[in-house]
């Protein structure tokens, strides 16, 4: 190790409380550490914009699917997609979907229960990918979850208007 290695590794371990063996040990543990509180604050976030359990936006029944859709206006992914893991956990036959803008972009994020992707057919990456493609954006997923862009300055009442009769459509067998 050339001098100034030693200095900085010695000055590293000073500040993390470590000897010089240790200090690649204690970054691990210092990346595991901020992993941990990243999850717990995108956990808090989505708590604090949902009040815990309640529900919010539209909410209506399609033909034995409970579709939740939410505007969010101006937002972070960590809000959004939080909200939209929440909505995955549904052990009933539930869709949501939610528009918001992030960064300058009118994000999308979706998400089909197992038990509409299973008993409904329904695959909301592919429903995505022809909703999104209707409102000069892109994108997809899978199954169960789906993301993208659309245009900005998109209708969300007209989009999500849009999406019910792609829901409607899908579900027929498309």
């Amino acid at each position: 190790m050339m001098l100034e290695d030693k200095k900085l590794a010695r000055e590293v371990g000073t500040v993390v409380g470590r000897q010089r063996e240790e200090i690649v040990k204690g970054v691990e543990q210092l990346k595991e550490n901020n992993a941990l509180l990243q999850k717990e604050l995108k956990k808090a976030k989505t708590d604090a914009f949902t009040g815990g359990a309640k529900q919010i936006g539209t909410e209506i029944e399609i033909d034995g699917i409970h579709l939740i859709t939410h505007h969010f206006g101006e937002t972070d992914r960590d809000i959004m997609s939080g909200w939209i893991d929440k909505q995955k956990e549904s052990n009933q036959a539930l869709i949501a979907l939610g528009l918001g803008n992030v960064n300058g972009k009118t994000t999308y994020m979706a998400a089909a229960s197992a038990f509409v992707s299973k008993n409904f057919n329904i695959d909301i990456g592919k429903m995505s990918k022809e909703l999104l493609s209707q409102f000069g954006g892109s994108g997809g997923g899978k199954a169960t979850f789906a993301q993208g862009t659309v245009s900005k300055g998109t209708d969300a009442e007209k989009f999500f208007d849009k999406a019910k009769e792609i829901i409607v459509a899908f579900k027929g067998g498309k």
